[in-house]
């Protein structure tokens, strides 16, 4: 039962870090975007709000994970965000302010958190093989 609602929990949590991720990245394209929406440090600062919740979900859920299968699982989702984020991200920010600096490299921090978060969890407790040839 405790690992029935361990796993549940796990889930959920994960699952809501990466909904609210989803949500915080659309927020952040549609400040960022060509339409005319008034951008306000408000707004970037919600934006970084939703990204630092996002990333309390997943790593609350990644510490309550107790398999080494489900931290990869975690671990390559995650990279797999990073990856999807990085050719997003803008390279020539030396004309903008800095508001838009920090909105639009906070996802790849978060995310590289996250990264390093979960590899070093499962190398700190690799017990054994994830598959027995046996």
């Amino acid at each position: 039962m405790k690992n029935l609602l361990r796993s549940t929990l796990s889930s959920l949590l994960i699952g809501l870090g990466f909904l609210t991720g989803i949500f915080a990245f659309a927020y952040k394209m549609l400040i960022l975007s060509d339409i005319p929406v008034s951008f306000s440090n408000s707004e970037a600062f919600v934006a970084q709000v939703l990204f630092f919740t996002s990333t309390t979900f997943i790593s609350f859920g990644i510490l309550a994970v107790k398999s080494d299968l489900g931290r990869v699982i975690a671990a390559g989702f995650i990279m797999l965000a990073l990856l999807f984020n990085l050719p997003v991200f803008h390279t020539p920010l030396f004309d903008h302010m800095a508001s838009v600096a920090f909105l639009q490299i906070t996802p790849i921090l978060h995310l590289s958190f996250l990264t390093l978060l979960s590899l070093y969890l499962l190398i700190r407790n690799w017990k054994q093989p994830l598959y027995s040839y046996n």
